[in-house]
Order: structure tokens, then sequence, then C-alpha cells
């Protein structure tokens, strides 16, 4: 995409900073998608671009705990930064979502673009609304509109102060450093899609180069198509940390209680044919995440 011009809502987090750290000549504006006169100043101070990436969003834990926040950011700020792109003249907005629009899983199914969301929870209920804030707004003003439904991303993040050291491998991770133990609050039997934060970032590239008539139906799953357990999960962190330092540690988990946890996966097959290869080989991603926590440590 040599050449193109991209803005980029959330720049601050976990993903957002990883993408602008991948995309050279950076440079930061101050705005608030929930500032629908101030995002569209900020957007005209930018100057031309070819998409713009809307990763601003409260996250799961605001959602459950300021729903009036919730619906401010991730449904009336998404529609604030669709007008403010459509009176700019940009021509294409590409809308990070969530797998959490689909809602509770079941045993053995094969989750597509074209399964009933069915979000239980404010953080996907939300999310699913500003995908058709972007549905509204490409059918009234010809903008082309992508939609990335993401699962679980893992790696590095660009910066420290993301606020968002819950996510399973940065805990994991900064546990291995700061107590030289690895503790599980569940059995970690619960199984799901994780993707590295490199492949996110090609995925959003893809989405924002592809042809317009692949945008027809703007959503596209953004997975690695292949599920693990949380406890697998650890136990590949145990395993690298231990490589790359040569320190054993302990790797504790409380006995499984309830119902087995549910084998799904999602489809993969619309992210591929734009050219997408994601891997499920996670060593990297687990490997470049201790080593930032190492320096975040001392």
């Amino acid at each position: 995409m040599s050449g193109s011009r991209f803005l980029v809502t959330g720049g601050r987090g976990y993903l957002g900073g990883r993408l602008l750290r991948d995309l050279p000549g950076a440079e930061a504006l101050v705005g608030d998608v929930t500032d629908r006169e101030g995002i569209m100043r900020a957007m005209a101070q930018a100057g031309p671009a070819d998409a713009v990436l809307h990763l601003a969003a409260a996250d799961e834990k605001t959602c459950a705990a300021d729903p009036a926040r919730a619906f401010s950011v991730n449904c009336v700020g998404t529609a604030h930064l669709l007008d403010a792109a459509v009176a700019c003249a940009i021509p294409r907005v590409v809308l990070l979502s969530t797998f959490h629009v689909y809602g509770p899983v079941v045993d053995g199914s094969v989750i597509t673009e074209q399964t009933l969301p069915n979000p239980r929870h404010l953080y996907g209920i939300t999310k699913l609304a500003a995908e058709h804030v972007c549905r509204g707004a490409a059918s009234r003003s010809g903008v082309v509109v992508a939609i990335a439904r993401l699962s679980n991303g893992i790696g590095a993040p660009a910066d420290a102060a993301i606020g968002r050291w819950s996510l399973v491998l940065l805990d994991l991770c900064r546990q291995a450093h700061e107590k030289g133990v690895l503790t599980l609050l569940s059995s970690g039997l619960q199984r799901r899609d994780f993707i590295t934060l490199s492949d996110v970032v090609e995925a959003l590239r893809l989405l924002c180069s592809a042809p317009a008539e692949a945008a027809d139906d703007p959503v596209f799953n953004v997975e690695s198509g292949s599920t693990i357990s949380v406890r697998d999960l650890a136990e590949l962190v145990r395993h690298e940390y231990q490589a790359l330092y040569d320190r054993p540690i302990a790797l504790t988990a409380p006995p499984h209680e309830g119902p087995v946890p549910v084998s799904f996966a999602y489809d993969q097959t619309r992210i591929r044919a734009l050219g997408l290869r994601a891997s499920t080989d996670f060593r990297s991603a687990v490997r470049e995440t201790l080593q930032f926590c190492e320096r975040f440590a001392s």
C-alpha cells in the first residue's frame, strides 16, 4: 500500500498501538469520537486519506461498568466517525468489531459470517449496533465499509500503558516475570481462537485495499480458524519462558468443574480469499510478549 494514507482511531490501544507502529510516518491528533464537531475538525485537519481504520471503542470492562459510556462510544461515536468520513470524502471505513457479536457458540459449530448474531453482553451488543451504523452509512452515502469481527489478538503491545493487562497472554507473561509462577483462575480447559497481532494488522491492511465489490457483503471473520485451550496457551508461555531464561516456572490451575467446554471454529474463507494466511504457531507472539514484559518489569 505504498503511497496510501490512513486515519486510525484508537491509536493508543492494544491493537491500535501495534498498527501505528507498523505504519510509517504516523502523526498523532487528539480527538474524542463522542464529540461530533471535534472529530469533524480532526479529520479535516488530517487532510485527504484513503481509509479510516476505526478501532476506538469502550472495551468489555467499560461496557459492563458504564452502559451509557458503552453506547456513547461504540454506537454514537461510530456514527460521528462515519459522518466525518463522508464529509471529508474519505472513500473507505474499516470497523474493528468482535466475535462477541455471535454470542454463545454451540459445540462442534463452525461460525461463518452468515451465522446469526446473538450477543448477550453490552460489549457485543454495542459493537453489533456499530456494525449496523456502518451498513446504514454505506447504503446512504456510498462509502465503502468493511467490518472485521476479531477474536482474541495476542502479541506484545507497543506501549505498557494500554490498560489491557487482564488479557490472558499479557497476564500470563507478566505473572512469569513478576511472580515466577503461572496461576490460572480456572481449569483453563475453555477453548479460544487466538490470532497474532501481526496477522490482525495484515488483515486490516487487506481490508483497506480489497476491491470494493468484496465489501458488498462487508463482514469478515478475522481469526486464526483454530481453537486451543487457555491451558495450552499457558503451557506454551511456560515452555518459552524456560527456553528464553533457563529458569523453571510452575503452572497451577484448579480442577475443572461443570460441563465440558465446547469446541468450535471460525470459517476463514472470506478473509483468506483476500490473501490472509493466519498462523496457528503462537511461539513468536508468546516470545515477543515475554520479552516486552521483561523490559516493562525492569
